[in-house]
C-alpha cells in the first residue's frame, strides 16, 4: 500500500492531481486518487468548454456586425471577408473545444467505474 507522506487527504490528492499520469500506474489507491486527478483535469477541459460556448455567442454578434458594416460602406470588403473568415475559424475552435470537454462526461465515468474497481481490491486485499 501506498505510504500516506501528507497530512489528510486533500493535500495528498492535491500532490497526485499535479500530475496524475504518472501516478496511474501503482496499487490501488494510488489508481484512485490518480483517477480523481484526471477528473479534476476534465472538469477544467469542461469548464472551459461551456466558456467557449458563450463565446462563441459573442463571435457571432462580431459578425452581424461585420455584415452591417460592410452593408454601410463603412469597412471594405476584403477586410470583412478576412475578419469573417478569422470568426469563423475561432468558432471551429469553440465547437471543437465545446465538443470535447462532453466528451470528458464519458471520460469521468470511465474513471469513476476504475475507482471503484480500485476500491475492491483495497477492500479484498490479503492482509499479510
Amino acid at each position: 500500500m501506498t505510504e500516506l507522506t501528507t497530512s489528510n487527504f486533500w493535500s495528498y490528492l492535491w500532490n497526485i492531481t499535479k500530475d496524475p499520469w504518472n501516478k496511474f500506474k501503482g496499487d490501488p489507491l494510488l489508481q484512485s486518487m490518480s483517477a480523481a486527478g484526471i477528473n479534476i483535469w476534465l472538469l477544467v477541459i469542461a469548464v472551459l468548454g461551456q466558456f467557449w460556448v458563450i463565446f462563441s455567442a459573442l463571435l457571432l454578434i462580431a459578425q452581424a456586425y461585420n455584415c452591417w458594416l460592410v452593408s454601410r460602406s463603412e469597412l471594405s470588403k476584403i477586410k470583412a471577408l478576412l475578419i469573417g473568415l478569422f470568426i469563423v475559424a475561432i468558432n471551429i475552435g469553440a465547437l471543437v473545444l465545446a465538443v470535447l470537454a462532453q466528451f470528458w462526461v464519458f471520460g469521468s465515468t470511465a474513471l469513476a467505474i476504475w475507482q471503484f474497481l480500485c476500491l475492491l481490491k483495497i477492500c479484498f486485499k490479503k492482509n499479510s
